[in-house]
């Protein structure tokens, strides 16, 4: 039962699997291909759970509202809300009623993708930073044969279309090359990161997840090659109407890629993404088409319908925008951006003005951010920061730290070991010391939490 309801359900949206967690079958036109019953039978599976006579009453509703979704029966935002870190795949899930967010990473402990027998070949950088974002579901239903892979939502990259991808049969030899990889949450906010060394950069990434918005940052990126360019992929998804940006808020052309740098924001089909510090932007609207051999070349491709893979089309507006880091990149460098879904164009400004998270740091020493009670961390090694209010938050190593005002005086202090090393971590807050201690073995990647009296 906990594996649908406290696992599959937090890697949903609507009728959606993420995309992140489908493994190969991200290059299967519609799961049901390949899965009869309809996308690994969590439908199925959550209604004859729900019949069981010793589930508990709220656990029964639960179960039959995840299969209600998963028919299109129910609303994608009836989904729990919550955070969640499942610290043993290198994955991040966030649920709220307006949108669904996740951060898939990979580490030397796990892979960072799936194929085999030709399917999924181009998913190389699945498990490297890639974030998935969704209100409805459909966002990214069925487009993967129209995406250029080389920008992965929410993966920064070399960006060396020449030379083709390595193949990794069945995941073997696509672990990361850090330890760094987690998340800290205490099941309503969370945030995750990851350093990424793989396939010729390094880099720095977090992701701080709130009620109404998702803070990515980045910093110390730097290609081996400085030579060869760099992009960090924001979004890549079906189009839904008109692109408008701080820079033209008339609606941008289709089909020629448009440049923007400095402090802004685009806007595109409900989705607002904010650059407070600005940015080298790419963004593009165009048509596109593609069967589906690009991305499956498997022999069994008919095996579940009646014609081949390589006339099975996928065609449809997409949407990109990207940041291009550029080529001679000496000194690392970073990024800073905002995704707000359901923040509507005319809001910007006053959402900006008033609303905003404040960036507290992004550097290769400690990436946070702070917001209404709300302060998260990243610290790559020992280190501190000074809130809002003055007192210094600190902790004696490496880790990510969540400190959220709760209700009256109250505080949850929440701790995440990234590196899954075993051993005790101090975090001071105004010179009063709070002690964990991450056990050895398969819970030492778990987030832990803890109530302070103020």
């Amino acid at each position: 039962m906990r594996y649908v309801a406290d696992g599959q359900q937090w890697m949903m949206r609507g009728r959606s699997f993420d995309y992140l967690t489908a493994g190969r079958t991200v290059s299967w036109p519609d799961f049901k291909a390949v899965e009869p019953e309809g996308e690994f039978g969590v439908a199925d599976a959550a209604d004859k759970l729900a019949a069981l006579p010793t589930l508990p009453a709220l656990r029964r509703a639960e179960l039959r509202a995840l299969a209600a979704r998963k028919q299109g029966r129910a609303s994608a935002a009836s989904a729990p809300p919550g955070n969640r870190v499942f610290w043993a795949s290198d994955y991040v899930s966030h649920q709220r009623p307006g949108y669904f967010a996740s951060a898939r990473m990979s580490s030397r402990r796990v892979y960072g993708t799936e194929s085999g027998s030709g399917q999924n070949d181009q998913g190389y950088h699945l498990g490297d930073g890639a974030m998935g974002l969704m209100v409805s579901g459909e966002e990214y239903r069925d487009i993967f044969p129209l995406w250029d892979w080389r920008r992965v939502p929410g993966v920064t990259a070399v960006y060396n279309p020449a030379v083709p991808f390595p193949r990794h049969t069945w995941g073997k030899g696509s672990y990361g090359g850090s330890d760094f990889a987690g998340g800290v949450s205490d099941g309503v906010a969370g945030a995750a990161a990851m350093e990424l060394v793989r396939g010729g950069l390094r880099a720095r990434k977090a992701w701080f997840f709130h009620d109404d918005v998702v803070v990515c940052l980045g910093a110390g990126i730097q290609p081996d090659d400085p030579a060869l360019p760099v992009v960090t992929s924001i979004d890549q998804r079906w189009g839904g109407g008109a692109v408008s940006s701080s820079a033209a808020p008339g609606p941008l052309a289709p089909g020629a890629t448009h440049a923007q740098s400095g402090p802004g924001w685009v806007h595109h089909a409900g989705f607002s993404y904010l650059f407070p510090a600005g940015a080298p932007l790419r963004i593009r609207y165009e048509h596109k088409s593609a069967p589906w051999s690009v991305i499956n070349s498997a022999v069994h491709g008919s095996m579940f319908r009646t014609k081949p893979l390589s006339e099975v089309v996928a065609a449809g507006d997409v949407f990109s925008l990207w940041i291009d880091h550029g080529t001679a990149i000496h000194v690392p460098t970073t990024y800073a951006y905002i995704v707000a879904p359901g923040l509507a164009r005319d809001a910007i400004a006053a959402f900006t003005a008033a609303a905003a998270p404040t960036i507290v740091a992004n550097t290769e020493q400690v990436q946070a951010v702070a917001r209404d009670g709300l302060v998260q961390a990243v610290f790559w090694r020992a280190g501190s920061i000074t809130l809002a209010d003055g007192r210094r938050l600190s902790v004696d190593r490496a880790g990510l730290l969540q400190l959220r005002r709760g209700t009256g005086k109250g505080a949850i202090l929440s701790v995440g070991n990234p590196t899954h090393a075993a051993g005790p971590m101090t975090v001071k807050l105004g010179g009063v010391a709070t002690r964990f201690v991450f056990p050895a073995g398969l819970y030492a990647g778990k987030p832990q939490s803890v109530k302070l009296a103020r």
